[in-house]
């Protein structure tokens, strides 16, 4: 026997109720939720989503699984995106996005990691510059790890001679370190070179 109509519609009223207090509790979380179907189209996004980037129409991550991905905001942070099926009675197929910012934990991740492959190469560099007693060998040496830690295009090693004669050793052609032989070295005074002597005079 069918139950009264009454206690239909009082169980349809709880559930709403329990439903709308469940995306209350959403609404008032310290991070990102969205409720997305699967054409991406939202659902529900919380206040904090809100407050940060507007109303969206759709997601703006891939809103299916994996469920971790990592989310590269228009905002500048990064925030690591944890979906999951999400079930509702009135709609199949939505999922659930929660993302914490993870900015500060990835940009420590990414010093240490800088960190390490400075401390690597500059023992790596200690290691090959202890090899050999020859100064110009360890000069083009120098000038070989340094374009690890330092990224550039072209650059050269100069040694000052006689106080302000500046001679350059070595060159990096944006493929390889080339050592100069005594006859195809550049040689300048500094004072004639403003880069150069600013650099010996101020340091920077």
């Amino acid at each position: 026997m069918p139950p009264p109509p009454h206690k239909i519609e009082s169980s349809h009223g709880e559930v709403a109720a329990e439903r709308q207090r469940f995306f209350s509790l959403l609404d008032e979380l310290p991070l990102l939720v969205l409720v997305c179907a699967p054409d991406r189209s939202v659902r529900f996004a919380n206040r904090c989503f809100r407050e940060r980037f507007g109303t969206p129409a759709s997601a703006p991550w891939e809103p299916g699984l994996p469920e971790h991905s990592e989310w590269a905001a228009a905002d500048g942070r990064t925030y690591q995106v944890d979906t999951h099926p999400f079930a509702d009675a009135d709609e199949d197929g939505l999922t659930l996005a929660l993302g914490l910012d993870v900015t500060e934990r990835k940009r420590a991740h990414e010093a240490e990691q800088r960190a390490r492959f400075t401390a690597e190469a500059l023992r790596e560099a200690t290691v090959a510059l202890t090899r050999s007693l020859d100064r110009e060998t360890v000069l083009a040496t120098l000038l070989d790890h340094l374009r690890r830690l330092v990224h550039f295009d072209r650059a050269s090693i100069m040694l000052i001679e006689e106080a302000s004669r500046v001679s350059v050793r070595a060159v990096f052609d944006g493929d390889r370190v080339v050592p100069l032989a005594p006859s195809e070295r550049p040689e300048f005074l500094a004072s004639d070179h403003p880069v150069v002597h600013r650099i010996l005079t101020t340091g920077t």
